[in-house]
């Protein structure tokens, strides 16, 4: 819902080039892959399918949850907020804790 949300404010925008980033790997394999099912999910994944499709340049990869709080973080924050939210460039300060984690990620293996 959100990636079908987010490119329809990118189109809305007019912007051209995007990068999606998920940590949810089915749904991005769902979407790349072209695949179509009965499931509730598919008509999401149809129109998400039929946006990219519609744009010259995109990339979609999966990014686990560790390595992207920033989105884990606001995602949690949006879902307390009525209004709709699009920053460019900007960022509001209560993300900066987590830009640099994102940034300096603590790597064990």
């Amino acid at each position: 819902m959100a990636i079908r949300k987010g490119l329809k404010i990118a189109r809305d925008y007019g912007l051209q080039s995007l990068l999606i980033e998920s940590n949810t790997s089915n749904v991005v394999r769902l979407i790349i892959s072209g695949s179509h099912s009965l499931a509730e999910i598919s008509v999401v994944i149809h129109d998400v399918q039929n946006f990219l499709a519609s744009m010259p340049c995109n990339i979609i990869s999966h990014i686990p949850r560790s390595c992207n709080k920033v989105t884990h973080v606001a995602a949690k924050w949006s879902v307390s907020n009525i209004d709709d939210f699009v920053w460019f460039q900007e960022y509001h300060f209560w993300l900066s804790k987590h830009l640099e984690e994102d940034s300096n990620p603590i790597v064990s293996f």
